[in-house]
């Protein structure tokens, strides 16, 4: 007996604070479209005193309950939703339960969540979702009919920093395999720094050169330590006083010579290096030269007679694959080609201006050289530079001019072979650099973290994995090194480092650069305008 008056009583509450919740929430309106079903909702009492015994009277999870309960019943009454969140606060990383009830309209409903930080949306009913960043978020709830009626409902989530942890944003250009060999320099830094964590963005230096500006002159910042390999866009940043000076953190001896050149201002240091990369020549699969009787040409008439052979070799669609990124792989072979035929000096002389491209010897170098391998189809199109990695290494392709980090992203780095042009006296040697925006909130923890990173602890790390990159801190041995490198800095270590031309050039001239000779690899006639447009643009 007295349970069934509880549940009696339980009901009768049910349908008062129904009264109370859709006044408050949907207006009188729906109140009334809802009362004038009266005799449905009796037949849902179980339901509706359940609801109640089951749950707290003013939580979130009765609301809930109730309105699931009357969006069931055949009410017409105009479309509403009514959103709710679970939790609605807390601390980062933070996921978040929302729920979307639609009530009226015509079903069935289709409903699109804007969780308010910029990441994608969700088409879901009933969605999660991870708020990683601190904020107070606004999330967005629209609900559509079949009739394209609409209805949207907003709840608001409150997201706090971890008491006593500070959260670091670190950008940097590295995806995938790359990705994968720098997080364990992340790892060993947090598990160093207990109190501090990091989240890492991938942001490329071409996407940095547009998005920093912009949001420095807003005196903000997407990062509080940013990776970023163009020197000239690090010294032209500092200069304008969007950067941290970082003379305290690095001593420049400590560093392979003129590595720090690109990001002065002054005596200022803008940016400080991490590990290195070199862009030596041609790789080459040992297995295959094996199969095909090869050897790695000593002479130019060796290489272009190599480049013939393989030519003719049964499933090879070019001898050397042309990887093509926003352009700058192809740049790489045509600064190789460059430092081989002029030296490490014309190489300089192109990059500071005291050598025209329309000189007698540069033109000579493209015509004798480059242009008559392009018109024998010696070179591939250019191709999207991962993907080509596939098919060179599957024998569509022999030859692949590419950077040292190549050797963590085949299959078997063991079976990799390397030459450089016959003759060549240079390779180009670059570094991404640290800085550090002045609009970080956490400026002594960044500092921390550019310490390690660009000191003998991270960089030990980073060139023990597969990254494919060696020290620029003389203090890190060789042996330190994974053991498919220690022959490529052998190698490196015999020949002029030579500034990249590009990433020194910098500005708009370097995306130029890159056009104009993605133009030249699909038509060689173009030369002498090729030529001309990189030397009236030059700055």
């Amino acid at each position: 007996m007295t349970s069934v008056g509880n549940k009696t009583f339980n009901w009768i509450l049910a349908i008062l604070l129904i009264i109370v919740i859709v006044v408050s929430s949907m207006g009188v309106y729906y109140s009334s479209a809802i009362l004038g079903k009266l005799d449905d909702i009796t037949t849902k009492q179980d339901d509706l005193a359940d609801a109640v015994s089951s749950s707290n009277a003013t939580s979130t999870s009765l609301l809930e309950s109730l309105l699931e309960i009357i969006s069931q019943l055949n009410i017409s009454m105009p479309l509403a939703v009514i959103g709710s969140a679970s939790p609605t606060s807390g601390v980062i990383p933070l996921t978040v339960s929302f729920k979307a009830v639609p009530i009226g309209g015509t079903p069935p409903y289709s409903f699109v969540w804007n969780f308010g930080d910029g990441k994608p949306t969700s088409s879901e009913r009933t969605p999660t979702h991870d708020y990683t960043s601190a904020g107070t978020y606004t999330a967005t709830i629209t609900v559509t009919d079949s009739a394209a009626a609409t209805a949207s409902d907003t709840i608001t989530t409150k997201v706090e920093e971890r008491m006593g942890v500070i959260t670091l944003r670190v950008i940097g250009p590295w995806a995938g395999a790359e990705m994968e060999a720098f997080l364990p320099v992340l790892t060993e830094f947090e598990k160093r720094n207990p109190g501090i964590e990091t989240e890492y963005v991938i942001y490329r230096a071409e996407q940095l050169a547009t998005l920093l500006p912009l949001q420095f002159q807003a005196a903000t910042t997407p990062g509080d330590v940013i990776a970023d390999a163009w020197g000239w866009f690090v010294a032209k940043q500092g200069g304008e006083g969007h950067l941290l000076e970082l003379n305290d953190l690095v001593n420049e001896t400590s560093y392979i010579s003129g590595i720090f050149d690109p990001v002065k201002v002054d005596t200022g240091i803008y940016g400080a290096p991490f590990t290195a990369w070199g862009k030596p020549g041609f790789w080459y699969r040992k297995s295959f030269f094996e199969a095909h009787e090869l050897t790695p040409p000593t002479t130019w008439d060796e290489f272009v007679s190599l480049l013939e052979t393989i030519k003719g070799i049964s499933g090879i669609k070019n001898p050397i694959v042309t990887g093509d990124g926003v352009g700058w792989p192809i740049s790489d072979i045509v600064e190789h080609f460059i430092i081989t035929f002029g030296g490490p000096e014309l190489q300089h002389g192109l990059i500071d201006g005291t050598v025209n491209f329309t000189d007698p010897q540069v033109k000579s170098l493209f015509q004798e050289k480059i242009v008559p391998l392009l018109e024998a189809g010696y070179f591939s199109a250019p191709t999207e530079w991962t993907a080509a990695i596939e098919t060179w290494w599957t024998g569509d392709y022999a030859l692949y001019p590419m950077g040292t980090w190549l050797t963590g992203m085949v299959e078997d780095p063991n079976d990799l072979g390397l030459f450089a042009l016959p003759g060549c006296e240079g390779a180009v040697l670059g570094t991404d650099y640290w800085i550090i925006p002045k609009y970080t909130r956490h400026l002594e923890e960044a500092k921390k973290l550019v310490a390690f990173l660009t000191g003998v602890e991270g960089q030990t790390v980073h060139v023990g994995t597969k990254a494919g990159k060696f020290a620029t801190n003389l203090e890190v041995p060789l042996e330190a090194h994974w053991a498919p490198m220690r022959d490529v800095m052998a190698a490196m270590a015999l020949v002029e480092p030579v500034p990249d031309m590009d990433d020194t050039i910098g500005g708009t001239w370097q995306p130029l650069f890159w056009d104009q000779l993605k133009l030249l690899w699909v038509d060689p006639a173009k030369l002498d305008e090729v030529l001309q447009t990189l030397q009236e643009a030059h700055p």
